[in-house]
């Protein structure tokens, strides 16, 4: 393993506690802010985007050849994740009456994890060329 691969290994793990962590602190604003019923709408939200997350990695890790997986299935099935993706969401909002707002919170987890992460390596690590 070159030091380049162990740094972006090291960052990867760093990113799945990073997206854990933010998920459990949304959900647990949220049903503080809004309650139960919309504190179960952000986790399922946060469960979504670390499995998108997941996915992702998956996917990158085929397409540079890190993982044995063939990328074809992932391409194939890349429209049918986001249609799912947003068939569940409409179905949480509509149905058990959960607010945009607080599925929002928990679908940017990833997001708020990847931001924290680049924040990390920008304060406590040194590149030296």
């Amino acid at each position: 393993m070159t030091v380049e691969s162990a740094f972006y290994d090291r960052a990867l793990r760093r990113i799945d506690r990073i997206a854990i962590g933010v998920a459990v602190i949304f959900t647990v604003g949220v049903f503080v802010v809004r309650g139960g019923r919309e504190a179960v709408g952000c986790a399922i939200g946060a469960v979504l985007s670390l499995l998108n997350l997941l996915l992702w990695k998956r996917a990158a890790g085929a397409v540079t050849g890190g993982d044995e997986r063939t990328s074809s299935s992932s391409a194939a099935l890349f429209a049918l994740r986001y249609l799912l993706l947003g068939g569940i969401v409409f179905v949480i909002i509509k149905y058990f009456e959960v607010s945009f707002l607080a599925v929002l919170a928990g679908l940017l987890v990833s997001v708020a994890a990847i931001i924290l992460e680049i924040l990390y390596e920008l304060i406590f690590t040194s590149h030296n060329p």
